[in-house]
């Protein structure tokens, strides 16, 4: 019986996690645009949800991409990237109606616009 309890867990938690290439094929979470530089509303979104989850930040062709997962698999990751003068933001959130972290990271990306 511990086995088979085991081995639904184990499927389940393989079913949930996806890599950045995989979350990048979902609709995002988070899709706003800002009058701030890519560099300020980094640091804003950075400065906020330091104490709720602490984010790498990567820095890519046009922007930023902030991050946090665990053994290769992706959890929250936002990418802030400059077209036209003009910043874009997607951010790929998983959630559920329950969690609070989640919320105060949408929270703080809105914030930061």
């Amino acid at each position: 019986m511990e086995k088979i309890i085991f081995l639904g867990l184990f499927f389940i938690f393989l079913n949930g996690c996806q890599n950045i290439e995989q979350q990048k094929e979902n609709k995002p979470d988070v899709v706003l645009t800002t009058k701030k530089s890519t560099a300020e509303y980094k640091n804003c979104v950075l400065e906020k949800t330091s104490v709720l989850l602490p984010l790498t930040t990567t820095e890519t062709k046009n922007g930023f991409r902030l991050a946090k997962g665990e053994m290769g698999y992706a959890g929250v990751t936002i990418y802030i990237e400059n077209e036209n003068s003009i910043t874009k933001v997607k951010g790929y959130i998983p959630s559920s109606s329950w969690a609070i972290l989640p919320k105060k990271m949408k929270l703080a990306l809105n914030d930061c616009a």
